[in-house]
């Protein structure tokens, strides 16, 4: 029995050790994914800015069909 437990006390650890990563990787993800839909929101707001102003300016850029 006592070397059953020796065994299993390394797989233990390596799995705890593992879940531990894990949660890390989960929250990195997580920031990572906050960076990239604040960046998205910034740049849609700049984007539609942009094109109000042009709508109220009236200057449209048209380009020659090919």
């Amino acid at each position: 029995m006592r070397r059953k437990i020796r065994r299993l006390s390394p797989i233990q650890n390596d799995l705890k050790a593992l879940g531990e990563k894990v949660d890390r990787m989960e929250g990195m993800l997580e920031t990572l994914i906050d960076i990239y839909t604040e960046a998205f929101y910034v740049v849609k707001d700049e984007y539609v800015e942009k094109l109000q102003k042009i709508c109220l300016d009236g200057k449209f850029e048209e380009f020659p069909a090919e």
